[in-house]
């Protein structure tokens, strides 16, 4: 969850709405594209398949193209990085969380470790501020930020059911793949 693996280049051309070369220090998200794409080409419309649906996640990028230093920004400020264990129970509560702001990144694993990093000043994330008292502060204010945005603890969102042909025993999708790997390689 540290910079060199979950940072990505951004590069976005808006004739006519952004300017050539210009640079925005606002940390965005992925799921942020098709927002903004959905905002670029001005489309209108519901976003969701049906009633059970979910309303479309991410964020406009548009005002960061039209002025990166100043844009009306009405995304999180931080971005969130998620790094998700093979278990046979999610629970979105106890995963591995990043926050990345544009100064700082949070990290939360799921022991309760926890790390700081003040990127501007540690672009390698060397140094963990998260055990020296001059940053608690900083460090309450990114367990809240971070606390916010995820589920609430047993929040376990229903998982799609698979029912395999042999089996009268259902599993989720996202855990049908799993079986079948293991059934051929069990040494893994």
């Amino acid at each position: 969850l540290w910079q060199e693996s979950t940072q990505v280049p951004l590069i976005v051309r808006a004739p006519g709405l952004a300017r050539a070369g210009a640079v925005c220090g606002q940390p965005v998200s992925l799921i942020d594209l098709y927002p903004t794409l959905i905002d670029l080409c001005n489309l209108t419309g519901n976003t969701m398949k049906n009633d059970k649906g979910h309303p479309l996640d991410g964020h406009s990028m548009r005002p960061l193209l039209a002025d990166p230093e100043a844009g009306q920004w009405s995304g999180p400020d931080e971005a969130l990085t998620a790094l998700y264990k093979w278990r046979r129970e999610y629970d979105p509560s106890s995963e591995i969380y990043a926050l990345r702001s544009r100064d700082w990144r949070y990290i939360r694993y799921e022991n309760g470790m926890e790390e700081l990093y003040k990127t501007t000043t540690d672009p390698y994330e060397w140094d963990n501020l998260a055990d020296h008292p001059e940053h608690v502060e900083r460090l309450t204010y990114f367990r809240r930020r971070l606390q916010a945005r995820l589920p609430k603890p047993g929040m376990i969102p229903s998982q799609p059911v698979w029912k395999p042909k042999d089996s009268n025993n259902p599993k989720s999708d996202a855990e049908a793949w799993k079986e079948k790997y293991f059934a051929t390689h069990p040494e893994a």
